[in-house]
């Protein structure tokens, strides 16, 4: 399909096919993840003034160590809703059961069940990540037989590197989902809890999270038949020590998080403004379009031979694809006794729920141009 011909079929696609909300929940998504990450690295930056006492608390030194380890407990917390809806949108993006038209729906209810599901189906191969990444079917590039063989190894490559990187993210969230949960649910941690050694020197302050199930964890760093505390006290059988930041291994999570979820979000947009037809996976800012592809470092395309070989094919591909330069307008009219009970839910609970009745008809609008 020409470029100027997807210009004027773009809207019916994504009306018809693609759906606009699948594509303001893929725009909400991106731009959201990036204000999380912001609100972590801030986190992070926080608890390391008040290690190097840059930003006084007016706290003594006992409940200082505690407030430390739940401001980080809560960067990790942020992390692991990230990768939730990470996965969540993967499930839903890679499911064609649900397809695009289910694909809000999907993002707004998911349970830790699709989670689970999930990673069970990646775990057995049974994720299309050529579907999930976003990737451009091959024989609709309008490229020469020599081309699309060029380009398909180059998208086996992608999909390769996202597999290794899934592979990275789930084991992270695995690792982690105790404490995780136990922050959201009971609280039952035990914050500053000191850990020593033999001889009763002080080793370090971690936070701890109690727990008790039947199964072993997916992620276990050490298994004993000891009992950890004598009962009653000991209802739990699972001790998991959370210790300070650890802004590296949090970078090198969140940073490529981030740009997978931009890698993901991007490309299926691509995919709807271009009718479903020819596009490269790559990333739009301030108007100016940067092809991207996932490349472990010894690739061949990363070689002088093989980029050669690359770059004009993605040129041509490029020169025949829309771009989805559109924007979100969300417009909302209330009537002024509307707005009187939104002031008054402010002043009662703090925040004013609305539930309309009426979903085919009203004064909201979400406008696409």
């Amino acid at each position: 399909m020409e470029l100027e011909e997807k210009k004027r079929r773009q809207f019916d696609f994504i009306r018809d096919h693609f759906t606009e909300p699948a594509l303001t929940e893929l725009a909400l998504f991106n731009r959201n993840s990036i204000g999380l990450i912001n609100v972590i690295r801030l986190e992070m930056a926080l608890h390391e003034k008040i290690e190097k006492g840059e930003f006084p608390t007016g706290l003594p030194e006992q409940p200082l160590s505690e407030t430390k380890q739940f401001l980080y407990m809560d960067a990790l917390a942020k992390i692991m809703m990230l990768i939730e809806g990470s996965i969540a949108l993967s499930d839903a993006i890679s499911d064609p059961a649900k397809g695009y038209p289910n694909l809000a729906d999907a993002m707004t209810s998911y349970r830790d069940s699709s989670i689970l599901a999930f990673v069970e189906k990646f775990r057995a191969k049974q994720v299309d990540l050529q579907r999930l990444a976003g990737l451009p079917v091959v024989n609709k590039l309008l490229i020469t037989e020599s081309e699309k063989d060029i380009v398909r190894k180059a998208f086996e490559e992608t999909e390769n590197a996202f597999e290794q990187f899934l592979n990275v993210v789930i084991s992270f969230y695995e690792c982690n989902s105790i404490p995780y949960n136990k922050f959201k649910h009971g609280l039952s941690l035990i914050p500053a809890m000191n850990v020593k050694n033999p001889q009763g020197q002080m080793v370090m302050s971690l936070l701890a999270a109690l727990d008790n199930r039947k199964e072993k964890p997916s992620c276990v760093t050490i298994e004993t038949p000891e009992r950890l505390v004598a009962p009653p006290l000991g209802w739990f059988n699972i001790l998991c020590f959370v210790p300070s930041p650890q802004i590296e291994i949090y970078e090198s999570i969140i940073t490529p998080l981030l740009s997978t979820i931009s890698y993901i979000t991007g490309n299926h947009q691509f995919y709807a403004v271009n009718c479903g037809e020819d596009y490269f996976p790559g990333e739009l800012a301030d108007g100016k379009f940067t092809p991207r592809l996932l490349l472990a470092p010894g690739s061949p395309y990363l070689q002088a031979g093989g980029n050669e070989q690359l770059e004009p094919v993605i040129r041509k591909i490029v020169r025949n694809m829309n771009m989805p330069t559109m924007t979100f307008n969300f417009n909302m009219t209330f009537s002024k006794e509307i707005v009187a009970k939104i002031l008054e839910g402010f002043r009662n609970h703090g925040s004013a729920l609305i539930w309309s009745t009426e979903t085919e008809h009203g004064s909201a609008r979400v406008d696409l141009s």
